[in-house]
């Protein structure tokens, strides 16, 4: 619960915090993980890239690679990757960052397409948030500016 509390507060700070526009975004990727309290033992390792319109309109797509699974028969996978395609919108005004999962390319069946509430820090560096993990909202992202500076 105070990871749940921490993150949050970090995504409203960045709410609060002066927006990024759309025409001066800089560029990804994004790297971090992904962990979730609906099914504890899970983590996923992320690469974020996208595109934003002027309009604010997003397309990308999110690398996933399992890092760790508490289900003794996902053990194999783990090292496997998938990419899931994303859709959303970037709101200038706020930072908020909303994405969801359009479809995936995923052999090994370790990921299904999610939707993302996410905080982009002022300067772009930074990228957090909540996802909805099947309907529960428990899933975190946290992800880092990997990029040429």
């Amino acid at each position: 619960m105070r990871i749940f509390i921490t993150c949050l507060t970090l995504i409203l700070g960045l709410l609060a915090a002066a927006p990024a526009s759309a025409q001066g975004f800089p560029p990804g990727p994004w790297r971090g993980i992904w962990t979730t309290d609906a099914n504890p033992g899970y983590e996923y390792q992320a690469e974020l890239d996208f595109t934003v319109e002027n309009s604010g309109r997003v397309t990308g797509q999110i690398r996933w690679m399992l890092v760790r699974s508490p289900q003794h028969e996902e053990q194999p996978k783990i090292g496997m990757r998938a990419t899931e395609f994303v859709e959303g919108a970037l709101d200038t005004s706020t930072g908020s960052l909303t994405l969801r999962g359009v479809r995936t390319d995923d052999p090994n069946g370790i990921i299904g397409p999610d939707t993302y509430r996410l905080a982009v820090s002022p300067n772009g560096q930074y990228i957090a948030g909540v996802t909805e993990n099947n309907g529960a909202w428990q899933g975190r992202i946290e992800l880092t500016r990997f990029g040429p500076s």
